[in-house]
């Protein structure tokens, strides 16, 4: 066949050896219709839970642009909204906050934004119109005219109370249009006329060089593509003729990337543990599915060692015998992926509402047929396929023409050990295994594989830590102005009032609880200036600009005055900091003027040295209290701690110190407290919650509570143990079905075999026994290789899940194994029994089929 020209010979040889071979071909047809319907499933779920998670980040950004490029001059917008990688741009100005009564505890950020802007941050008027040019009209959200409680009539008058800076204006708009709040969009708007924006700012007496963002052009860009945001970004700053890597140059400009888009996340790849899961995930099950698909041909290619065998004698050459096992995988791949592809999206179009469901995301879409979808489950199927014949068609080009002519069926080992002990049922499959190694071991190597996975998922499923999620969270319950959690007006929340406290009091415990108190005036320290400019510039990008308000005071000796981050607390408080370094019983004595420098710690809990700049031992000047009576005092920094975010201003742009609340009150005895922690008794924290929301429900006051931030982990734990379970149902469904194959297609081509046995004496039940035996022997080498497969990675995976997930705390078990170790004996116990029975024919059957 090696001269014949016309390779149709091959196709119709392999669609003939195909309906020859009905038993195999429906198993191997069977196997790659369930890998087509895993992957497809898999990426249906996959991008339509990505859908619906992008559908939500953009509203947690607020906006579903792919950029911004922020605080632009009149001259850098215009150069920059004409470079052509930008799509479409959206122009956005800030004024400030509105701040009017019944506005404490949401963000309500008063702005102009153009069509393109609006619409990106889901805002559709339902009545009306956006604010014309020269004209004071104001286009409002209507949860925000219902917190003020004024009309929703166009044309009423809207009086407001914008913040700008610190300073806060009062000015009435009139009503030109309502938009209704978008679900999950954190912040409320309020749109005004640009030149409005810059009237606010002359009645605040702030220019848009003085008030950081304020006044200045905030541009929102869609660019072709989602991928490589960041640096489609950079070059088209570089382009315009600007830079965006060095905050204290003039010529810099800043932007931002919408992180909700996933395609801009995948193809930064910043963690490579993120870049090796996903594609771990994705080899894991091409591989455990390629192994069902392996087995198959493999048996099959060694079932037809004789036709091969007789292909070789009349010229067939190796590469064609390759090829003819290339094609009827082909054959059979083509019959098998269109039914699972179809399957597998149906089956993950209705899984795909209850997963959104479980993990809170919008339902309010409609997932589409995407072609992607099919294409890649199509590739990855066609690709595993493929792989998975690689091994059996070289087995196939190796078949030598003797083998047409020789007869071989059982492979009885000789050894001499056995030469005097009766040759049982249970010793033949002993024998059978050891004359088969290599099959013996593929077939165990593949078990173990999927089992090692199964159990890994299960575990990973189990290795969410509650104890470390909340361990960021100290106290029971945090009380304090609506406004410190609120993330844009946490710098602004006034201090508890004495009426406050009074509310505040029946809910507290004889003990446990403690206040964190502020200063009455901003506090400051004295340090060198070059350590201020280096301070800033490093930790918060400060430019020379910015600066010079810093460094116009230096004193004669090079020492600067900057603004400070000063809480006092008392002891119960002051107990939930982790101390770094140090010791903190020097605080509570007043003769040695101690104070405490805060080191803040990234998510991981790792101190960010560059924090701060002192250290246990270390001296520093402090000046607080009213300016008139205000004086530089010495403390010695007697340690270096961490402070629970719950328990501080929910800010930081200076460095931070800790003095004791008595401490700061003999030294400022106006000091204010900014809130109240406690813990309380289990039984009681849910007669205490119902207390707390009736309380903040009639009042200007907030809470948090270590049971609020339980159901936020309970809710996130479901949404990662969803995934994970999704990868165990898989790893399972993979396990089984290799399982179930290898033992069926073992059967099939053992028919000869079989008949050959009872046809020199053994009963059914014998060969029954001899083939329970294999299996169970198999299935044992599986689980010990999974076993060593477990211990031997643990350690890695500890680490690498550890580090990934801040609140994960790997667990390992072999429990997993447990699980799954019934079925599997039941498989090799029950599945021989319905095989045999199925697969019976008598010897002369075989022979004549043979021949």
């Amino acid at each position: 066949m090696s001269s014949v020209k016309n390779k149709k010979a091959l196709g119709r040889l392999a669609w003939a050896r195909i309906r020859s071979e009905k038993g195999r071909t429906g198993l191997a047809v069977f196997a790659i219709i369930l890998t087509a319907l895993m992957l497809s499933a898999i990426f249906t779920l996959l991008f339509g839970a990505n859908q619906a998670m992008e559908n939500d980040q953009f509203r947690q950004v607020g906006s579903t642009a792919h950029g911004e490029l922020k605080n632009l001059s009149n001259e850098e917008l215009n150069r920059l909204q004409s470079s052509p990688a930008f799509e479409e741009t959206g122009l956005r100005v800030i004024a400030g906050l509105a701040v009017n009564p019944g506005l404490e505890k949401v963000q309500v950020e008063v702005s102009y934004m153009d069509d393109q802007a609006a619409q990106w941050s889901f805002i559709k008027l339902d009545r009306g119109h956006l604010p014309r040019a020269k004209t004071k009209e104001v286009a409002v959200d209507e949860e925000v005219l219902k917190a003020l409680g004024l009309p929703t009539d166009l044309g009423s008058p809207i009086p407001l109370d914008i913040r700008l800076g610190e300073k806060t204006v009062r000015e009435t708009f009139t009503l030109s249009g309502t938009f209704p709040h978008e679900d999950k969009v954190l912040a409320y708007q309020v749109l005004i006329a640009k030149d409005q924006v810059s009237q606010l700012l002359k009645k605040a007496n702030l220019s848009p060089e003085s008030s950081l963002g304020l006044g200045k052009n905030q541009l929102s860009v869609k660019l072709s593509s989602a991928r490589h945001i960041e640096k489609t970004l950079q070059e088209a700053i570089q382009a315009a003729g600007y830079q965006s890597s060095q905050p204290d140059q003039a010529d810099f400009i800043d932007y931002g990337v919408n992180w909700g888009y996933t395609q801009s996340k995948l193809s930064q790849m910043d963690d490579p543990i993120v870049a090796f899961g996903l594609v771990f995930i994705l080899l894991a099950v091409m591989a455990c599915s390629g192994l069902v698909i392996y087995h198959i041909f493999l048996f099959s290619v060694s079932d037809d060692t004789r036709f091969y065998g007789l292909l070789k004698t009349i010229g067939t050459t190796p590469r064609q015998l390759r090829r003819l096992v290339h094609l009827k995988a082909l054959f059979l791949a083509l019959a098998g992926v269109l039914p699972g592809l179809f399957v597998g999206w149906l089956v993950g179009s209705l899984c795909l509402p209850k997963l959104l469901y479980l993990i809170q995301l919008d339902l309010d879409f409609t997932l589409v047929a995407d072609p992607l979808i099919f294409l890649m489950a199509f590739l990855f199927t066609l690709t595993t396929v493929y792989l998975a014949t690689i091994g059996p068609g070289r087995l196939a080009a190796k078949a030598a023409p003797i083998e047409a002519v020789k007869f071989q069926d059982l492979h009885l080992s000789a050894r001499r050990r056995f030469q005097s002990q009766p040759l049982s049922a249970g010793r033949l499959g002993l024998t059978q295994l050891r004359s088969h190694r290599k099959r013996l071991i593929l077939t165990a190597l593949s078990l173990a594989l999927t089992l090692w996975l199964f159990t890994n998922a299960v575990n990973l499923s189990n290795s969410f830590s509650e104890e470390k999620y909340l361990a960021k969270i100290p106290t029971d319950f945090v009380i304090a102005d609506a406004r410190l959690f609120v993330p844009a007006s946490s710098h602004t929340a006034p201090a508890l009032t004495d009426q406050d406290i009074q509310a505040i009091q029946p809910f507290l415990p004889q003990e446990s609880w403690g206040a964190v108190y502020l200063p009455s005036h901003s506090a400051s320290e004295r340090l060198p200036a070059k350590d201020l400019r280096r301070l800033y510039k490093e930790n918060y990008g400060y430019s020379d600009e910015d600066l010079k308000a810093y460094l116009k005071d230096v004193s004669t000796d090079g020492q600067a005055a900057s603004p400070i981050q000063l809480y006092g607390m008392t002891n119960f408080t002051l107990q939930k900091a982790q101390v770094l370094e140090g010791d903190l019983a020097p605080l509570a004595d007043p003769e040695q003027k101690a104070i405490a420098a805060i080191i803040r710690l990234d998510d991981y809990d790792q101190p960010i040295e560059k924090s701060h700049r002192l250290r246990t031992g270390d001296q520093v000047q402090v000046c607080l209290g009213p300016p008139d009576g205000a004086r530089f005092e010495s403390y010695t920094v007697c340690a270096t701690l961490a402070l629970p975010y719950s328990l501080t201003a929910r800010y930081q742009f200076t460095e931070g110190y800790v003095l004791d609340a008595a401490a700061l009150l003999k030294a400022d005895p106006s000091a204010q407290v900014q809130l109240l922690a406690f813990d309380a008794p289990e039984k009681d924290q849910a007669d205490i919650e119902e207390g707390l929301k009736r309380l903040t429900a009639t009042t200007a006051l907030g809470y948090e509570s270590k049971a609020g931030a339980r159901a936020d982990f309970i809710r996130l734990q479901k949404t990662l143990s969803l995934f994970v379970g999704l990868i165990v149902a898989v790893m399972a469904t993979i396990t089984l079905a290799n399982y179930i194959n290898t033992v069926l297609t073992g059967l099939l081509v053992r028919r000869r075999e079989f008949a050959l046995l009872q046809a020199v004496g053994m009963t059914k039940k014998q060969v029954y026994q001899m083939v329970v035996t294999e299996n169970i022997l198999t299935l044992g080498l599986a689980i010990a290789l999974a076993f060593f497969g477990l211990i031997a990675s643990n350690q890695l995976i500890t680490g690498a899940v550890n580090g990934a997930v801040w609140f994960a705390d790997w667990q390992a078990s072999l429990v997993p194994l447990l699980y799954v170790l019934p079925f599997f004996l039941a498989i090799a116990l029950l599945l021989p029994l319905f095989g045999l029975n199925r697969t019976q024919e008598s010897l002369m059957t075989i022979l004549k089929r043979s021949n």
